[in-house]
């Protein structure tokens, strides 16, 4: 027995998980299998008879009629050829229009009226004599796939934290309302303020879910108070940059009105009371504002609004700094920063450090010690200064990097020139926070030491707070290790975080570095000299050796022998030379 021709017909009839629908070349439904009914809802009764567009978004209807039928009779005259739809599968809602020049996109309606997202498929139906009979359209519910879909992107576009705009969506938000803005043809003035948490480790050491609650918290604390009256919040567009830094963009808005802004934040930041048990310290935010004229660039805005915070925390945190001028910006750094690593022209300098203390005992005042330091020579032939590319290098990802370069240079220089070794007494170089919370960094500086054949007792690392420690525990365990291979360990920076008196007992120290903005102010400011004299006080009780850093003149100098500092470094003993130079003096 042979299969009938209606016996498939009647098979797809039957079919429920695709809605098969016959229209023939004037529009009208002749034809529809059961999966019209559990796809879409309706019924043999609603639609056998009536026009396609039944089913179609009210709004798309008239638009639809007019170019099927314009379709229909050019096609029978042969004067088109066949429609780049037909015999392809098309998956709706989509960015592309169901035709040329259509102005409203094109979309399926349930019997609830409901958009249905769908996969559709549309064939023509021609006879034996090529007549243009009709259409058939096969449609699968695309739903899941759709919400699917959504979820991903909606993550792509929001963090799942905080619930603020990830940066991609944040970038292209503000370019869309930058575009209108500029359309208008007023004068264009906007603003970006960047904003980052200070001593926000204090909350995650030990617990990363209350950093994961103060996060939450802090977002809806400043989604609060942008939505205050008088700061049109509209205007304001907000997201995630990242970790503890989050990024603001004040469309209609000078530099006062965004430091107005900034302000407020300041002053009510510190109400938001992040303490925990876990983490009994109170926090404060840094910020960074810049301008936006109709000619910066997002990305520039953005590194210099960072820069600008990056400053605020430098001077002390719990401040606001603004940069006005356009650089080359973080963005533009980064392409500087990794040419001078691949083309070796990130230079090694070194700055002495010298003795004060007749109970200094790590240094020998007839040895050389110093601190590695770094410079970039651009393509000018000019040197940028590390204030300049390392806090680039810390939000772009490429501090370890630097660290790496600078470690593995620095081992191969003193391994060409043992007469140096045999004078040198320590050599400190700095770890970036990226550095100190990767896993990995021990075994790269054990290695390259043991390539270089050079005593590990020579080599001092230093933990910088230029970008926090992400990671105490692995922070704490390259400290153990680095102490066992042989090597000093030293603190530097200290004294501008409460975190640094929580080191003492967190992180076993040979050595701490007093902040260079204590030590330049000692001489005007009391408080000052009493909050050294306290550090000072810790670290001595704790058998911690002490470096002061700006030690730019005798007066300082004094002073800081009298508070009982073990060393100086700092311009009134020497400016920071190249490394070569430094062991031509010494060999």
């Amino acid at each position: 027995m042979q299969i009938q021709t209606e016996d498939i017909l009647n098979a797809i009839g039957e079919l429920e998980t695709n809605a098969i629908l016959v229209v023939d070349h004037q529009g009208i439904i002749r034809r529809m299998n059961k999966g019209v009914t559990a796809v879409l809802g309706y019924t043999e009764t609603d639609l056998i008879g009536r026009k396609v567009e039944v089913i179609l978004q009210k709004d798309f209807q008239k638009n639809h009629e007019e170019k099927f039928q314009d379709y229909v009779s050019h096609r029978k005259m042969e004067v088109v050829t066949r429609s780049n739809l037909i015999g392809i599968q098309k998956t709706f809602p989509s960015a592309e229009p169901l035709h040329h020049n259509d102005d409203i996109p094109f979309a399926l309606v349930d019997k609830n009226g409901c958009n249905l997202p769908i996969t559709l498929t549309i064939n023509e139906i021609w006879s034996d004599s090529d007549d243009l009979l009709g259409f058939l359209a096969i449609i699968s519910d695309n739903t899941k796939q759709f919400n699917l879909h959504q979820k991903l992107k909606n993550q792509a576009s929001y963090d799942p934290l905080t619930g603020l705009m990830t940066w991609h969506q944040f970038e292209k938000t503000v370019t869309e309302t930058k575009k209108n803005a500029l359309a208008d043809k007023k004068g264009y003035q906007a603003a970006m303020l960047f904003l980052d948490v200070d001593y926000f480790r204090t909350i995650t050491y030990g617990s990363q879910m209350a950093g994961d609650r103060a996060l939450k918290r802090i977002a809806n604390w400043l989604l609060n108070q942008i939505r205050q009256k008088g700061t049109r919040p509209k205007d304001i567009v907000t997201a995630r940059f990242l970790g503890d830094q989050f990024i603001l963009y004040l469309s209609d808005t000078s530099v006062d009105g965004a430091l107005a802004l900034a302000r407020r934040l300041k002053e009510s930041f510190i109400t938001l009371n992040l303490r925990t048990e876990e983490s009994p310290f109170f926090t404060s935010i840094s910020q960074g504002v810049t301008p936006i004229t109709r000619d910066t660039r997002l990305h520039n805005a953005a590194s210099l609004a960072a820069h600008a915070c990056s400053l605020a925390k430098k001077k002390g945190r719990n401040k606001i700094e603004t940069v006005l001028d356009e650089g080359p910006g973080y963005l533009g750094l980064e392409r500087i920063i990794r040419e001078a690593l691949q083309q070796r022209r990130l230079i090694l300098f070194a700055q002495q450090i010298v003795p004060i203390s007749p109970y200094a005992r790590t240094i020998d005042n007839n040895r050389a010690h110093y601190e590695v330091l770094s410079r970039i020579l651009d393509p000018k032939g000019n040197l940028l200064s590390p204030e300049l590319f390392i806090p680039a290098a810390e939000v772009l990802g490429l501090a370890v990097d630097v660290d790496r370069y600078v470690i593995e240079h620095t081992m191969a220089t003193l391994q060409k020139h043992p007469g140096h070794v045999a004078c040198l007494s320590l050599c400190s170089i700095n770890l970036s926070g990226l550095s100190v919370s990767r896993e990995g960094t021990y075994a790269f500086i054990e290695k390259t030491i043991r390539a270089s054949g050079i005593d590990p007792g020579k080599f001092c690392f230093e933990f910088t707070e230029t970008a926090e420690i992400k990671d105490n525990d692995v922070a704490l365990d390259l400290v153990r290790r680095l102490k066992k291979l042989g090597c000093k360990t030293a603190f530097d920076d200290f004294g501008i975080g409460y975190s640094n008196y929580q080191s003492f007992s967190r992180l076993p120290m040979d050595i701490i570095k007093i902040d260079g903005s204590y030590v330049k102010k000692i001489l005007k400011d009391p408080y000052l000299k009493t909050d050294m004299q306290g550090m000072i006080h810790s670290a001595k009780v704790r058998n911690i050796e002490v470096v002061a850093e700006f030690a730019e003149n005798k007066a300082i100098t004094e002073q800081l022998k009298q508070l009982g500092v073990d060393y100086a470094q700092g311009y009134y003993y020497s400016q920071p030379k190249p490394l070569s130079d430094v062991i031509k003096g010494t060999t």
